[in-house]
């Protein structure tokens, strides 16, 4: 099982359009060595005092509200403001 963090990683995968991924700044180096750039997925990143669920609200096509699917892995901090995604 992957590790959960307190910094929110996401990709987003709309049912139609383009896939992102919305991940912290500092992790976009590890990037480099997996499939993300082949796949040509759209890559968000932040920082520290930036909205990370306003870039995941931004990657879903249409208006609110909208139906989010996630993995049981994921935690309360980051599903909790999801759903005011």
């Amino acid at each position: 099982r992957a590790q959960t963090f307190e910094r929110l990683t996401a990709l987003v995968l709309p049912a139609t359009g383009d896939p992102t991924i919305v991940v912290p700044r500092l992790e976009l180096a590890s990037l480099k060595d997996s499939a993300v750039p082949e796949l040509g997925v759209a890559v968000r990143d932040w920082v520290d005092g930036d909205d990370p669920y306003g870039l995941v609200a931004q990657a879903l096509p249409g208006q609110a509200p909208v139906a989010v699917a996630v993995t049981d892995a994921m935690p309360a901090l980051h599903l909790l403001p999801l759903a005011g995604v």
